[in-house]
């Protein structure tokens, strides 16, 4: 964590400890809960204050259902899986 011109500037790291690899990179992100398996981030509001707030951690199928109730149902055609590189 840095900070700069009273700004915070802040990032998580997920690294594959068998490759060494770096998984996923999370900006603003401050902590992770592992009881509540969230990570701790934080934003900047319309006032420019920063404000703490928290991501859930959801699986795969957890986020296809979340994505299927946000689209009432719609499911992409197999020409956009293709280019999106989802097929």
């Amino acid at each position: 964590m840095v900070h700069r011109q009273s700004r915070l500037y802040a990032g998580c790291f997920k690294i594959d400890l068998a490759t060494w690899k770096e998984e996923t990179y999370v900006l603003h992100a401050l902590a992770y809960d592992a009881v509540r398996d969230r990570l701790i981030s934080y934003t900047t509001d319309e006032k420019n204050q920063e404000r703490i707030g928290y991501f859930p951690h959801y699986t795969v199928e957890e986020l296809r259902r979340k994505a299927e109730k946000t689209t009432d149902g719609y499911s992409l055609t197999d020409e956009e899986r293709t280019m999106y590189g989802l097929k």
